[in-house]
């Protein structure tokens, strides 16, 4: 049977984090089993998130931000070549049979006379020279030149990778920001355009900045919720948090997600002056950010007829995943690793499907989230070696133009 591989580079949104997977699609066509073959997950080193920093500071000259653009992608380019490597030897891939790398990262975003702004961190060509192989990134470029906001473009391949023809599943990833992806049941040629996305409310972002406040710098993550479980909940704080949630409602999406400044600053000031514990603090975030994704959900769907999904590091805090079971009772509830999925590569994983969608000729933003004026298949190929390039042509030649592909069965 025919396998094509495609490998998937995704780079978190403050470049503090690379994810890296091996995605293979035996077959053709509608549904063609897709393994996930091997991945992995690690930080990035220190002076690149700080060069990404850097990048952002207004202070910064022209000439002094071009440097640090270029220090950074060369960087970038290595360690995603250090990534490609070590998925390649522990996944037992030739590299000659992986088709292309698909590479995600934030990149550079502005705004100009002439509309908005977008340029990848990552250097494709380096990249492409050190490794031999075909490099596919720049996935928001040709959303934004369609008139959309470059995002979000991972939920119609996170819907290829775990819609249920069964029933219909809800993605919460519980991450720096709490966001929920609706998935439908693939019963129709059109039931993605029923896929939907939405930012809840400031999560992992929240909890890590308070603890990191308010043990003065000693601890960075509440790791397991240990220091969160330990407390009360406090219910004036948790009431001053409703209200500022509903005087400053979330953006349809944002690529840094929601800022915890506001929420973290009016904690802060209420702590000092009511002299309340970190534990309590902490315990009330938990129970603020479980409320308002539950919410989020019981004001949108009915219980009994959709699965939960649960995604992001949050997925480790148990006090969070108690208090969210507790409110959504009557909802099947179900992290994404008990259906044999990555939780640590998942972003990984979509990339490399987004990589197979370029190469298959298939639009893979969703006009309803982006507000793109038309959908294209997304990203920007830079070749490799010329007996790479020659097997990337003769399958992207093979494959017929089509406005969306179902789901095809998922293997991992």
């Amino acid at each position: 049977m025919l396998t094509r591989w495609f490998a998937g580079i995704y780079i978190s949104t403050d470049c503090r984090r690379i994810e890296a997977a091996m995605v293979g699609i035996h077959g053709r066509g509608n549904g063609a089993p897709i393994e996930s073959r091997k991945s992995m997950s690690f930080d990035l080193p220190g002076e690149i998130s700080d060069c990404y920093q850097n990048l952002h500071d207004p202070s910064g000259s022209l000439v002094e931000k071009a440097a640090l653009f270029a220090r950074l992608s060369r960087e970038l380019a290595g360690v995603e070549e250090e990534a490609i490597e070590e998925l390649i030897v522990e996944s037992r891939i030739p590299a000659r049979e992986v088709l292309a790398v698909g590479v995600f990262d934030p990149g550079f975003r502005g705004k100009s006379d002439l509309g908005p702004i977008f340029q990848s961190l990552s250097c494709p060509d380096l990249l492409a020279e050190q490794t031999g192989l075909n490099v596919i990134d720049a996935f928001p470029a040709r959303d934004i030149a369609c008139g959309g906001l470059g995002g979000p473009l991972l939920p119609f391949p996170a819907w290829i990778v775990l819609c249920s023809e069964e029933k219909d599943r809800l993605l919460v990833d519980l991450g720096k920001t709490a966001r929920i992806t609706f998935l439908p049941k693939p019963l129709q040629p059109t039931a993605y355009e029923r896929i939907d996305y939405a930012e809840i409310v400031p999560c992992g972002g929240l909890l890590d900045e308070l603890t990191l406040q308010l043990t003065h710098g000693k601890t960075e993550i509440d790791s397991g919720g240990h220091l969160t479980v330990q407390g009360k909940h406090i219910p004036e704080l948790l009431g001053c948090w409703r209200e500022l949630l509903k005087t400053q409602p979330p953006p349809r999406w944002s690529l840094q997600g929601i800022a915890p400044t506001p929420f973290l600053q009016l904690a802060l000031e209420k702590a000092a002056a009511k002299n309340w514990a970190i534990r309590d603090v902490l315990c009330t975030a938990s129970h603020f950010v479980a409320e308002s994704v539950a919410t989020a959900i019981d004001q949108r769907y009915h219980s009994g007829e959709i699965e939960i999904l649960l995604t992001g590091g949050g997925c480790r805090h148990g006090l969070l995943l108690n208090q969210l079971g507790k409110r959504l009772d009557g909802w099947k509830l179900t992290p994404i690793r008990e259906c044999g999925i990555p939780v640590e590569s998942f972003d990984a994983v979509c990339v490399a499907i987004l990589t197979l969608l370029f190469a298959d000729h298939i639009p893979s933003g969703i006009q309803t989230l982006t507000g793109a004026e038309t959908a294209r298949p997304l990203g920007r190929l830079t070749p490799g070696a010329p007996q790479n390039w020659s097997r990337l042509l003769e399958e992207i030649s093979q494959a017929k133009p089509v406005l969306r592909n179902l789901r095809s069965a998922v293997n991992f």
